[in-house]
Formats: structure tokens, C-alpha cells, sequence
């Protein structure tokens, strides 16, 4: 005997009730699956989804019976008698979607960690492993553009079609595959259209549509040759004023934009010129200094808040401080200052990108320890004297805000003195 051989004379006409009939949820019924009238098979009320989550064995009379078949029942059903009964048969609904929230956010956590067969299992960013060659790339957009598409209008009309539902194969940069479970922007952190990524063609990073632009053209020259294609970011110095008749314009990425953009400003045919051998110590040793161009902006900043603080300090003061020709006159001068708004604000922003520095200082101590090897002695000298006066400029940043920090809680004891 089955569910639908239980009878349902004793049915309440369900037009008759407009809410659900358990006194503790009377949800107004309505055209949604989770709203919609259901009968109790042993009463024959009317209820809505979720307070028929019970179960009691039936038979064809709709009475309780140890042999019969499960039915769907309110729980006042269910609760009568203490016999046969066959357990609750829970609602999965709010426990899968709970459940599905948080693989989300783990996801969301772990997937821009893509793991490689050779890390071992440690979990780290690909880009962090393996190295761009832009090179190798362009190249190789080159040479698709002119096998795929080249000079031909209808060939170019189907690659425009198909790049709606497909991305062409000589536009998938190497690392294309690892971007391909990716379900937010590497940039942004947006979610990404499920049925299409718009990753970088140079890199391969999967981007949302506001971060992926059309900015590199693949195209050949109207006035040159057709069987030489080039390549250039539109609008830099060395790209077609306007669009030529024969090009494609293909999304990049912020990061790759700028890496093309200075070699195509030092060299309009960078990508044709023969790869320059780099000793592998070479390579180490430009990773290690690759950190100078940060040190400098934030030492930059630092340096240009401190004097701000300086000159706000004279302005309040109706004096000027001067300015200073050595270190110990500089201490001289911030044992003077007392924070007024601008200055308050001015020293936060010297505490924050103190951190930054003492951050960028370990990071590259860490990578120096890492490559200490491969480098040659007078390049290891080099690099621990470039860490020294990188670490003394931390220390005195942080000893002028210790005595600010003085002068200033001091001040702050006067006051509540008079």
C-alpha cells in the first residue's frame, strides 16, 4: 500500500482556509512552493510546508497502524499516543542553505589559493610561484591573431561571435586553466558571472567585467605589411591613433596593462627583440632590490607628514621652527611639537605607514634569508647594508614619535593641573 492509497474523504477543502492552521505559524498561504496549502493525512487540516515535517505510519482508513504506510502528518498528529510512532522527518531547506553559506565563504577564503603539484600541499597563489613571461605571451596572442583570424572579414566576424560563447584557444594565456573554478574577480573580489569569466589574455587572472578592459589590440598595420601583426596598449605613446582595419581589441589586467605600458613606452617592438640571459644570481638579486621603489614612497610620505606636523605646530605657534641640519636638531624640534587636529591626523598617518615599512622590512629580510645563496659576497654585503640603513630610518621614525608622545602627555598633565 502506498501514500496515495489512503483515503481522503475526511480532507478539509483547502479554499476554505486561507492561512496555515497551526496556531504557531499561521502563514498566509500563497503561490510560492513554501506557501502553498498541504492536508494532514491523519486530520485532514491544512497546513502549510513546514509544520508537515512529521511522519506516522497509516493505513488505508487514515488510522494509526504499525504495518502502514508513512504519511505526512501536523504534530499534534504526530504527538498522539505514545505507539508507532516512526520518528520526525525534518525539513532540509534552512539546514542546506546555512550549509551552503558557509562552504561559500570557505571557498571564498581558499579559492585564490590555487595549490601546484610541487608545492607539497602548501597553499599558495600560483602567482606567487610561478613568473609572467610577457614575453612568451604576447608572442603568442601574435601569432594567434595571425593564423586565426589575420586579414579575413568573415573569419574575424566568427571569432567576434564566438568569443560571446567561447574564448578562442589562442587567446588562453598558460596559466588559464588554474582561473578556470575561480567564482570571484582576483581585483575586486566580485562575484563573477557563472557562465562567463573575463580573465586577462596575458596573465590568465579571472576578472569581473568592470576590471577586465579592452585595452590591448592585436592588429596589423594599414600602412605596413600584412604578414607582420603587432601589438600595443590603446592610448600610450606607440599605439595606432585610430583603430586599423585588420585588429582585435582583447581585456588585460591592471597589473599586466602597466608591465606592457613601460616597455611599450621604452621600445614600441619590445616583444621582437631577442631575450637577454639573466644569471640566475641576477635574477635573485633584482627580486631582493625589487623592494627599493616601495621604501622610497613610503620614506617619501613619512618624511612629508613629519614636516607637515612641523609647520602646523610654527603656524599655531606664531613661531617658526626652522629647519633642521642634523638629527639631533631634528629631536630638538619634535620635543617642541604639541598635536593640535592637523597634526593628530598627520602623526596617524605616519603610525600607519610606519607599519607599512616595518612590514616591507621583514618581507624583504625574509627574501634575502631565502636567496642568500645564489647571491655572491659583495652582493650580500651590499643587500645587509641596504637592510641596515633601512632599519635605522624605522628606528628614528619611531624614536620622533616616542618623544611626541612625551612632550605631548605632558602637556596634557599641565593642563589638568591649572
Amino acid at each position: 500500500m502506498g501514500v496515495s492509497d489512503v483515503t481522503k474523504h475526511h480532507y478539509v477543502d483547502r479554499h476554505e482556509r486561507t492561512c496555515c492552521q497551526n496556531a504557531t505559524c499561521g502563514v498566509v498561504f500563497g503561490l510560492t512552493l513554501l506557501r502553498r496549502p498541504h492536508h494532514c493525512h491523519r486530520c485532514g487540516e491544512v497546513f502549510c510546508r513546514n509544520c508537515l515535517c512529521f511522519a506516522r505510519k497509516l493505513d488505508a482508513s487514515a488510522q494509526p497502524d504499525v504495518n502502514g504506510t508513512p504519511c505526512k502528518v501536523c504534530y499534534t498528529c504526530f504527538s498522539e499516543g505514545t505507539y508507532n510512532q516512526v520518528g520526525v522527518t525534518r525539513s532540509h531547506t534552512e539546514y542546506f542553505s546555512s550549509m551552503r553559506g558557509i562552504s561559500r565563504k570557505d571557498r571564498r577564503k581558499t579559492e585564490c589559493e590555487v595549490i601546484l603539484e610541487h608545492t607539497h600541499g602548501q597553499k599558495r597563489f600560483w602567482k606567487d610561484q610561478c613568473q609572467v613571461d610577457y614575453q612568451k605571451e604576447c608572442l603568442r596572442l601574435l601569432q594567434g591573431f595571425h593564423d586565426s583570424i589575420g586579414t579575413s572579414h568573415v573569419l574575424r566576424t566568427l571569432g567576434e561571435i564566438r568569443g560571446y560563447v567561447d574564448v578562442p584557444g589562442w587567446q588562453r594565456s598558460t596559466f588559464w586553466e588554474l582561473e578556470t573554478s575561480v567564482h570571484f574577480c582576483r581585483a575586486c573580489g566580485k562575484k563573477l558571472d557563472r557562465v562567463k569569466h573575463r580573465n586577462c589574455r596575458v596573465c590568465g587572472l579571472a576578472l569581473c567585467k568592470a576590471c577586465a578592459h579592452k585595452e590591448l589590440l592585436v592588429f596589423y598595420e594599414d600602412s605596413g605589411s600584412l604578414e607582420k601583426a603587432r601589438l600595443a596598449i590603446i592610448r600610450v605613446q606607440g599605439a595606432p591613433v585610430k583603430e586599423p582595419k585588420y585588429s582585435v581589441l582583447l581585456r588585460i589586467c591592471a597589473q599586466c596593462k602597466g608591465e606592457l605600458t613601460r616597455r611599450q613606452l621604452r621600445n614600441q617592438d619590445w616583444y621582437m627583440c631577442k631575450k637577454e640571459f639573466q644569471r640566475k644570481e641576477s635574477a635573485a638579486f633584482e627580486s631582493v632590490l625589487h623592494f627599493d621603489d616601495h621604501f622610497r614612497d613610503l620614506t617619501d610620505r613619512i618624511n612629508e607628514a613629519f614636516d607637515s606636523m612641523i609647520q602646523d605646530n610654527a603656524n599655531r605657534d606664531g613661531d617658526s621652527i626652522g629647519t633642521c641640519e642634523s638629527f639631533d636638531e631634528l629631536n630638538l624640534d619634535f620635543d617642541k611639537i604639541s598635536l593640535g587636529n592637523i597634526a593628530t591626523r598627520l602623526k596617524d598617518q605616519v603610525l600607519e605607514n610606519t607599519e607599512a615599512y616595518g612590514s616591507l622590512y621583514r618581507e624583504m629580510r625574509k627574501l634575502f634569508e631565502a636567496h642568500i645563496v645564489e647571491l655572491s659576497a659583495t652582493r650580500i654585503e651590499f643587500v645587509q647594508q641596504y637592510l641596515t640603513a633601512r632599519l635605522d630610518f624605522y628606528n628614528q621614525t619611531k624614536m620622533r614619535l616616542g618623544r611626541m608622545n612625551i612632550r605631548n602627555e605632558s602637556s596634557d598633565i599641565e593642563v589638568s593641573i591649572q
